[in-house]
């Protein structure tokens, strides 16, 4: 047998005219070196539906298509074999006219083409070889991207693992630092019902308890208790997840953000100046960019705290500039090394002696979430970080 058709030893022929067929039936005995007691090679259909069905019977190693049939012409026949047959090479059969109709065929999955009447044994044996090897490549090909594409869903899959994993780290640093705060914000009204209880106790020795004096010390109490109870309900409503997306002004979420900072920054000594001279509205989770605002407060905070600056300051501004909201802020706390500058987004990496990473990652992604991004650059005696965020239309009432 010719190597050609070693591994063609099957070959459907789908051609409506008797003459044509009788020719290419020929060409192809010739290409086999068929003996006439040898198994015949071809096997002949004379419409589109004759072929696919033989197709599925037979399973042929190479397919001769002509493009008009009686039931079909065209690309669409093209189309429609590939799909019966997705692995078997494919040479199409036109008219002399057609080469526009033998390229599209070509590109409908075809690998190579015959004009009808100019071919003979070598030609048909060199399409034929032309077409399994373009079909071998192919059939690699379209294997290699299945497996690509398996790749990356189990390296999509990975990474939600681990952005799963980020999110529950950052949510534990930022529990922590939430109840560092809270210990610092309770210590005040604490130790007021501190004094109220022993200005009680002194008031009773001395006979000096009386229903007025009564009356100013519960008020002075459930005042003191008031304040403690609206810093756990801030912190609760802080971690509460949104539904669902919500339209909301960024000064409120800046001045979320900043409850939870202010008795750390009055512990650190750090003063905080706030200008929003515009309201801009955003769409996305309110709580989500008050812990990305909440986590760039935190490492102004601590850039100054590692200066052991006593004059610290933290400057904070709100502007709407090209349909984006923009809050700026800005820290005396020396800036960021030149080199790391590039990478402070980046997860895992920190420029802290204990730090995580994670804290600014995960600012970026939220931001990136409500299509937004992040900046940062070093100016004179600290940096800034800049947080875009597009700008919607304020909800309706």
């Amino acid at each position: 047998m010719n190597k050609t058709f070693q591994h063609a030893e099957t070959i459907l022929v789908v051609e409506d005219d008797p003459g044509d067929f009788g020719l290419i039936r020929a060409l192809i005995r010739l290409a086999h070196h068929v003996q006439s007691d040898d198994e015949e090679p071809v096997i002949w259909a004379q419409t589109l539906v004759d072929g696919l069905t033989k197709a599925g019977q037979q399973q042929p190693d190479v397919v001769l298509l002509d493009l008009s049939l009686p039931d079909s012409s065209g690309v669409a026949t093209v189309r429609s074999m590939r799909t019966a047959l997705p692995d078997v090479p494919i040479v199409v059969l036109t008219g002399h006219d057609d080469s526009w109709l033998s390229i599209a065929a070509l590109e409908a999955g075809a690998q190579d083409y015959l004009v009808k009447g100019q071919f003979d044994v070598d030609a048909l044996k060199r399409a034929v070889r032309n077409a399994r090897v373009r079909g071998a490549l192919e059939s690699r090909l379209r294997l290699l991207n299945e497996t690509l594409e398996q790749r990356v869903q189990e390296e999509l899959a990975k990474n939600r693992e681990k952005d799963l994993v980020l999110i529950q780290q950052s949510r534990l640093a930022t529990m922590g630092e939430v109840l560092h705060n809270i210990a610092h914000q309770w210590r005040q009204p604490l130790n007021a019902l501190a004094v109220l209880q022993a200005n009680i106790k002194d008031a009773f020795e001395y006979g000096e308890l009386t229903r007025e004096s009564i009356v100013k010390y519960t008020e002075d109490g459930e005042r003191y208790i008031q304040k403690m109870s609206k810093t756990i309900d801030d912190f609760r409503n802080f971690f509460q997840s949104a539904e669902k997306s919500t339209r909301f002004n960024l000064v409120e979420s800046v001045r979320q953000a900043l409850s939870i900072m202010d008795a750390s920054f009055e512990v650190g000594k750090i003063a905080i100046a706030v200008e929003t001279p515009v309201d801009v509205f955003v769409e996305g989770m309110f709580n989500e960019l008050s812990h990305a605002l909440l986590n760039v407060l935190v490492n102004a905070r601590d850039a100054i705290k590692a200066k052991g600056r006593p004059d610290g300051v933290i400057l904070i501004w709100l502007a709407h500039e090209d349909n984006m909201g923009i809050i700026r802020i800005r820290d005396n706390g020396g800036g960021i090394p030149e080199k790391a500058l590039s990478k402070v987004f980046d997860p895992y990496f920190t420029t802290k002696e204990n730090g995580t990473g994670i804290g600014l990652y995960m600012t970026r992604m939220i931001l990136e979430h409500m299509h937004g991004r992040i900046e940062a650059r070093n100016v004179e005696d600290g940096a800034e970080i800049a947080i875009f965020v597009p700008a919607v239309s304020p909800p309706t009432s």
